[in-house]
This record gives structure tokens, C-alpha cells and sequence, in this order.
């Protein structure tokens, strides 16, 4: 039901603000527009798919793919390929249960050669990721009724892309104050989240793609524009960062 109430206020905000910001004196606008909405469509894809797992019996293993508990291959806990001590997970790593996370932590991994997809877990921060250093694909955060805070990614420098979607309890995003190069972020309903706090305080230039940040009624519009213009150079109207329905300051 929340892919298909997101798709439908991604329609919303489509046909409310096209015109708007096809008016823009931007000439790239339209394609810009364009490829927000082919990534708003495939967040809410990614969303489904995340929605339809299933917390694993035993048999299967989420945290990584080895299936005999010890969380997959890695590379070895001495200098990684890129110059940092630590260990280097040679995989996607998968958290869909309390028990996964645990896992995840005890595992240490400093840099993970894959995606990190973090989803309904009843803990109320990510502490004990502190580890992790860089995601060299997609970081997913989703669907996880008690986070409060992302506190636990303060060692996070690096990812290719973010994603924190439909996490009803989080406040804040505490624990993304040292990221210094990022792919795309997105962040949507979240209901409660009313500041962006730490990322505006990120140098220029971190978010090197595209920033997507939509449909959290209680984050004010200003807080977002402040933040695309700060990264981007463009004040953001269209429908990647509509309907933050918040008061303003």
C-alpha cells in the first residue's frame, strides 16, 4: 500500500509543478525533471521489493552470502585495496532483522563492495556501524519503525548513492556529519523529520548526481532549497524536493 500511495503523490507532484519548473530559466530543467521521476519510480520499485522480504529462517543468510553464518568473504582484515586498514566485505550486505545487524556489527567491516540495505529493524540508532568507512554502491535505509537517528555512520566518508525512505520515528539525521562524496541521496516519508541538520554543513560538491528529497510534511521547504543550492547551484522547485510541507524558520 505505501509504493502505491507514493507513486500516486509522485503523479501528484508531477502534473502540480511541471509547468512551474519547465518555466525555469534553466534550459536542462525538462531533463532534469525527467530523470527525477524515473528515480522517484525506481525508489518506490526498490521500496516493493524491500516490502515483499521476508525475515530469513536460518537457512537463508541476509547479512551476506556465505549461508554458514560468517557473513560472506572478505578480503582480509590488514591494508584494503584503497589504503585503509580494515576489513574489506567483498559483498552486499543485507539487515532485515535485529539479529542481521547484531551480525553486522560483530562483522566490522570498513569498507563493503556492494550495497548496505538496512530494513526493519527495531533498534533506535545504527550504533555499532561505526566501522564502516565507505558503501561502494547503494546505501538503503528503510522501513524501520524505531529509528530516531542514523548515529553509529559517523565513520561514513563515502557512498555511491543514499537512500532513507518511510522511517516513521526519525527525527534527525545525526551520523552524516563526515560523508564527503556521495552519488545521489534521497530521503522521503519521513513524517517526523523536521531539519536537515548535518547535511548543511557538508562542503560543496558532495552530492555529485542528484538530490531527491520529497514528501515529508513536517520538513520545511527552505531547509531543502538551502541544501540542493548549496550542492548543486540550483534552487530546487520541481518534483524531486516537493511536498516538504514544514514551517519554515
Amino acid at each position: 500500500m505505501l509504493v502505491f500511495v507514493m507513486l500516486a503523490k509522485c503523479i501528484e507532484i508531477a502534473v502540480c509543478s511541471s509547468d512551474a519548473s519547465f518555466g525555469r530559466s534553466n534550459v536542462l530543467a525538462p531533463e532534469r525533471i525527467l530523470r527525477r521521476w524515473c528515480l522517484c519510480v525506481g525508489l518506490a520499485g526498490l521500496l516493493l521489493g524491500c516490502s515483499g522480504a521476508q525475515p530469513s529462517d536460518g537457512s537463508e543468510d541476509p547479512v551476506g552470502t556465505g549461508g554458514d553464518g560468517t557473513g560472506g568473504s572478505a578480503s582480509g582484515d590488514g591494508m584494503g585495496g584503497d589504503g585503509a586498514s580494515g576489513k574489506i566485505c567483498d559483498a552486499s550486505r543485507f539487515v532485515n532483522r535485529d539479529s542481521d545487524f547484531d551480525a553486522l556489527v560483530a562483522e566490522g567491516c570498513v569498507v563493503i563492495q556492494g550495497d548496505l540495505r538496512i530494513f526493519g529493524i527495531s533498534y533506535s540508532s545504527l550504533d555499532g556501524l561505526q566501522s564502516i568507512t565507505k558503501v561502494e554502491a547503494e546505501i538503503f535505509i528503510g522501513q524501520n519503525e524505531s529509528l530516531q537517528s542514523l548515529e553509529g555512520l559517523e565513520g561514513l566518508t563515502s557512498a555511491g548513492r543514499l537512500n532513507i525512505i518511510s522511517n516513521n520515528s526519525l527525527s534527525n539525521l545525526a551520523g552524516l556529519e563526515n560523508l564527503a562524496s556521495l552519488g545521489t541521496i534521497g530521503i522521503s516519508i519521513s513524517p517526523v523529520l523536521t531539519r536537515l541538520g548535518p547535511l548543511h554543513d557538508w562542503p560543496e560538491d558532495v552530492v555529485t548526481d542528484d538530490i531527491q528529497i520529497a514528501l515529508n510534511p513536517q520538513l520545511p521547504a527552505c531547509e531543502v532549497e538551502a541544501f540542493d543550492m548549496s550542492q548543486t547551484g540550483v534552487d530546487c522547485t520541481d518534483i524531486s524536493c516537493q511536498k516538504n510541507d514544514g514551517i519554515c524558520p
